[in-house]
């Protein structure tokens, strides 16, 4: 164990500040190793992003429309069977109410639900997974639950699929009494 000795209050504080100089000198290389690390991880994230092929630039911006409104290579298109909107009447607060809306794949590739979207929390579409196939039907159920609710309403339901256009608008209208 090393002792140290001083006789005056002069070499205590040259010795401070050298190890304040030294605690300083590590802090900063520390500062710069985190930043080249930083860097040298955005760099390989970007290199990466960035070797995207053909084939995924053509899926990502594929319309299977051309501008004059020919449809130019196979696409699924999607019909509504029936009415796109469900007037369920007058109900009491706290009752549930759902409706079938019918689609039918009219194109002429397979085409598939992707999501749905509610317009408010009381309304839950469901839908099958999976393909539909070429001239298939398939159908997306709307519940909506009356509880806390009164007065009109007019909740709506999107749903995506791959067709052209990708969204479909159903609505559900009523009273809550």
């Amino acid at each position: 164990m090393i002792e140290y000795k001083f006789n005056s209050p002069i070499k205590l504080k040259i010795l401070f500040l050298a190890m304040k100089s030294e605690i300083m000198r590590s802090f900063l290389l520390y500062v710069i190793c985190v930043i080249i690390l930083c860097c040298s991880a955005c760099s390989a994230k970007q290199e990466k992003s960035s070797q995207i092929t053909n084939e995924e630039v053509h899926d990502i911006v594929y319309n299977p429309r051309s501008a004059n409104d020919q449809v130019t290579k196979r696409a699924a298109r999607l019909e509504v069977v029936g009415k796109k909107t469900f007037d369920f009447g007058t109900i009491k607060s706290g009752e549930r109410v759902s409706h079938r809306f019918i689609i039918k794949n009219i194109g002429d590739a397979p085409m598939t639900i992707m999501d749905s979207n509610a317009s408010c929390g009381c309304t839950v579409p469901y839908y099958r997974d999976g393909q539909i196939e070429v001239q298939d039907t398939s159908s997306v159920l709307v519940v909506f639950d009356s509880k806390n609710r009164q007065g009109k309403q007019n909740k709506k339901v999107t749903v995506y699929t791959n067709t052209v256009p990708n969204e479909t608008l159903f609505t559900l209208i009523g009273f809550v009494e």
